[in-house]
């Protein structure tokens, strides 16, 4: 079966350009070329390769002057394909992005389709459906083509596994597609096929380069914004809320608290932004964006004051419900660092409590830029202690002052777990001696000492 690719081009492009490049990529731009193709799959078209020359080499200006009938080219450009590939089993014709052809061609094409019922061409074209709004003629020929027996097909997003075969296949190797590339790429674009070709392709060159957070597809900006511009005010507000909230939680609450409104308009407007398209609801009430492209593109519309506003009032929330985490990180986006310091601390403490010391480690760190090491020190030296990294602890301990009573039970355990026990004695009855620390923790460690010694 021979195939050909049309690609169309812009709905402001020369007549029926598609089709003529399509041709040339087929058959060849120069006569003789053409002949040998003819030769080969159609030798009875040869009283064709003046017509195709002309309409290789000048159609559109011909078309301009009144040179040809419009119809007379339909005519003679159906002929042209349907026969040149007699000689094979038939001929696939597949028209790219037919949302974007010029009037010309759409009309060729459904001209060509009511010639088709009984010759063994398959043709099979790929829309935008967002596109439809904007394109009424396209709009009504769809309907005829449904309406005449044609197949309409939604390409679906496609799963996680589904994603992975995708990279293996397009893969210049073959070899088994890395999980943290599948997982970022099926984050990114939800499985969208025409938004996961083009963040592929900005990887296939360097597969090991990693794929960024701020990873720009040349394509897709524009796609977004004509899918967001659906969107009523009521639901772009909605959005913006989501697009802040939805880094730390998919619960429809917090979401209804940022956008300043009650539950029933905050259901109204996400069932808006389903039907959009934008966003989808989980079986359990979980709400998210359709793609991680869709969430950026609506938080970079944001003007940086109106995101601040939003993020301080995400991190008001999570703190009033006990999310101190969440409430930091929000709070640090919105520039209130005072309440992010305050919620971080709340947020390692909890974590200490979890006995979950890795992400302790990590709040304290984020603090680190915005406290003295004079008060942070104590807290991360003794979560690296309880990690059991005795090294950076003994430095981080170095740095702080010694006449600190807590700083003096920390220089005790880091003597105890080095196994020197008589300097974390001497340690800890020092610490004794101040008030900072609290006087159960060091004879508890006095304690300790006692019995392993």
């Amino acid at each position: 079966m021979a195939v050909i690719t049309v690609r169309c081009l812009g709905r402001g492009a020369e007549p029926l350009l598609p089709l003529k490049e399509a041709l040339a990529s087929y058959l060849g731009r120069t006569p003789d070329q053409i002949r040998r193709t003819l030769a080969r799959a159609a030798p009875h078209l040869l009283d064709a390769v003046p017509f195709i020359g002309t309409f290789l080499a000048s159609i559109g200006e011909k078309l301009a002057e009144g040179s040809f009938s419009l119809r007379g080219v339909y005519e003679e450009l159906s002929r042209v394909l349907i026969r040149a590939t007699s000689g094979n089993a038939g001929l696939f014709l597949l028209v790219d992005d037919l949302h974007a052809a010029d009037p010309d061609t759409l009309y060729f094409l459904n001209y060509l389709f009511r010639k088709l019922r009984q010759v063994p061409v398959l043709v099979a074209a790929t829309i935008q459906e967002e596109q439809l709004a904007d394109y009424p003629e396209l709009a009504d020929l769809m309907a005829e083509w449904s309406a005449t027996g044609h197949v309409t097909l939604t390409v679906v997003p496609l799963e996680r596994a589904h994603v992975g075969e995708y990279v293996r296949t397009m893969s210049a190797t073959g070899e088994q597609a890395d999980d943290g590339i599948v997982d970022r790429l099926f984050r990114l674009t939800g499985g969208n096929p025409f938004f996961l070709r083009e963040a592929l392709a900005l990887i296939t060159p360097s597969p090991g380069a990693p794929l960024a957070e701020d990873v720009v597809l040349p394509r897709a900006d524009a796609i977004l914004r004509r899918r967001l511009a659906r969107a009523d005010e009521t639901t772009r507000h909605f959005l913006r809320a989501a697009a802040v909230v939805l880094d730390t939680s998919d619960n429809l609450a917090p979401i209804t608290y940022v956008m300043e409104a009650d539950t029933k308009d905050a259901i109204a407007a996400l069932n808006k932004a389903c039907e959009n398209r934008l966003m989808r609801e989980g079986p359990h009430g979980e709400v998210s964006f359709v793609h991680a492209l869709m969430q950026r593109e609506v938080y970079t519309e944001m003007g940086a004051n109106q995101r601040r506003y939003l993020h301080a009032r995400a991190g008001s929330w999570f703190e009033g419900n006990g999310a101190m985490a969440s409430a930091a990180f929000h709070f640090e986006q919105a520039g209130q660092i005072d309440q992010m310091v305050k919620a971080g601390y709340q947020a390692a403490s909890q974590a200490e409590r979890a006995g979950m010391y890795h992400t302790a480690l990590m709040l304290y760190q984020k603090l680190g830029p915005h406290v003295s090491i004079e008060e942070l020190g104590p807290r991360l030296a003794d979560v690296l202690l309880v990690l059991g990294d005795w090294d950076q602890a003994e430095e981080l301990i170095g740095l702080l002052p010694v006449e600190d009573s807590r700083v003096r039970l920390l220089r005790s355990e880091i003597a105890f777990v080095r196994g020197d026990f008589d300097g974390a004695q001497a340690e800890a009855e020092m610490a004794l001696v101040g008030s900072s620390a609290k006087q159960v923790h060091v004879l508890i460690r006095l304690a300790d000492i006692a019995l392993t010694a």
